[in-house]
């Protein structure tokens, strides 16, 4: 138990000073860790910005996948609509005719005037 007893050593008996090429050896040890500090602190920084923009462009991509996602299932429900009615004669003449085909004993007959297109003449009368 001696140690705890133990007064504060006598000015005679403290370690040395440091000298002064120690000292600026010291000052320069730690404004080299203050420097590698800032720098770590920065990169810091700018790592969480590159990954916050990293989030944001793969939140906006997952979106339009999603999007991209609805759209592909609703055309295959509609395709499988059509599919499921491959036998259906009707239905498979009314698909052909919404994509223009006619029957060959059919004539073309335009009811729907394009706006701005020139007017079609009217045929000729018979007296």
């Amino acid at each position: 138990m001696a140690h705890r007893n133990q007064q504060a050593p006598e000015p005679s008996q403290r370690e040395p000073e440091a000298q002064p090429g120690e000292r600026a050896a010291a000052r320069g040890a730690h404004l080299l860790i203050m420097v590698l500090m800032l720098l770590g602190s920065a990169q810091v920084v700018f790592l969480l910005g590159v990954e916050a923009f990293r989030y944001v462009e793969v939140r906006r991509q997952v979106t339009s996948l999603e999007q991209q996602v609805q759209g592909l299932t609703a055309e295959s429900t509609q395709l499988q609509a059509i599919a499921d009615h491959a036998s259906d004669d009707h239905f498979r003449e009314t698909l052909a005719r919404l994509q223009g085909y006619m029957f060959p004993n059919e004539i073309r007959a335009v009811t729907r005037v394009t706006p701005g297109a020139a007017p079609v003449p009217a045929p000729p009368q018979a007296p």
